[in-house]
């Protein structure tokens, strides 16, 4: 009876373990490992173990015979580790990459999946920096591919990366200006980000002006939206997601409303561009993970990069992110950001009080 108590806390364990084991493949090339997924799945396997030794000494777990709880056991580990690893263990059995491109004689496969129309006889990536094994890009004589879906209508033989130039004045947080070049590509006719065409584009050679914000064919575009009221020769990035040129702030693609003083606007230093103040007040341009896209399609939409989405109908921007809001009260001149504080559970405060995520807290 106590042993039988003391498997059962072991198969208890057995669904925090199988939890856990997702994590054992955080190492770069562990999934293409077969040695490494045999040993993952191995231990998964630790209760047929346990009940294979009753098999063998013919004892019962609570009055089931070993042998039962054996086939049990057994039958159970390999339907779930099967349903969540079997295509893992059988790519790296075959020699088929779980990451990465493997190329045979009549496939190409990305992250273990087939390319139903790859040529395999011309498939390459495309050029990015010097690394060319993780493109995100790859091209074969039909067809351009953006991690291992197709373009659609995507010339192949004209796709490279996009010229592109700074300006010189560009804000380079991040040395944001070298990230955007080797995202940014064109077929000659359109430029594509992320694997989707800009709007509005005609493949021609664009200028950074920002980590995120660059000028193509005379319009401003932060990464895949166009600002279609920015003024290009006035336009200065201030952050990732904020810019303003002569007549106003942006927050990722549209104007905020309302207009801050644009003479005055400027982010409140260590604020990461979620708080910025002008001569009158404080701004505050947060995140809400559980923001409503109301005019997507449901069944085709699919988060894209950093705050974009898509559906079979448009590209979406500012996807998860609130609308700026005035942060009622609070005084520009004395108001400094602080970090986060667990005991007043602020992370910013003026003369008379602290806020949280825009909002006072006292």
């Amino acid at each position: 009876m106590i042993i039988d108590i003391g498997v059962t806390a072991l198969l208890l364990f057995w669904p925090v373990v199988f939890g856990t084991s997702f994590m054992m493949f955080d190492a770069p090339g562990s999934t293409n490992d077969v040695s490494h997924i045999l040993f993952v799945l191995a231990v998964l396997a630790y209760p047929a173990y346990i009940f294979l030794l009753y098999w063998i000494f013919r004892g019962t777990y609570f009055g089931i015979s070993g042998r039962t709880m054996t086939i049990v056991s057994v039958v159970v580990v390999v339907a779930i580790s099967a349903l969540f690893y079997g295509r893992l263990a059988l790519n790296a059995v075959r020699g088929v990459q779980n990451a990465g491109i493997t190329i045979t004689a009549d496939r190409v496969y990305y992250n273990g999946k087939a390319l139903r129309d790859a040529d395999p006889a011309t498939f390459e990536p495309v050029p990015r920096d010097s690394d060319l094994d993780w493109s995100d890009y790859h091209t074969d004589a039909n067809y351009v591919y953006f991690r291992g879906d197709v373009i659609e209508n995507a010339d192949a033989r004209a796709f490279a990366p996009a010229s592109i130039t700074e300006r010189p004045e560009t804000y380079a947080g991040d040395a944001g200006y070298f990230r955007l070049s080797s995202e940014v590509y064109t077929d000659g006719t359109r430029l594509f980000l992320f694997g989707a065409p800009l709007s509005q584009s005609n493949g021609g050679p664009l200028t950074a002006v920002g980590e995120r914000h660059f000028i193509h064919d005379n319009r401003v575009y932060h990464d895949r939206a166009p600002i279609e009221t920015a003024d290009p020769e006035s336009f200065e990035a201030l952050s990732g997601v904020l810019g303003k040129d002569a007549r106003g702030v942006f927050f990722y693609a549209e104007p905020v409303r309302p207009a801050p003083d644009i003479a005055s606007f400027s982010i409140v230093p260590g604020s990461s561009g979620d708080y910025a103040t002008d001569a009158e007040h404080v701004y505050h341009f947060g995140q809400d993970s559980a923001a409503i896209v109301r005019s997507a399609d449901p069944r085709t939409f699919s988060v894209l990069e950093r705050g974009y989405a898509k559906d079979t109908r448009r590209v979406y921007h500012s996807v998860g992110y609130e609308r700026p809001v005035v942060v009622e009260g609070a005084d520009p001149e004395s108001f400094v950001v602080t970090g986060w504080d667990g005991a007043t559970r602020s992370d910013a405060r003026d003369a008379h009080r602290r806020y949280q995520d825009g909002k006072p807290v006292d």
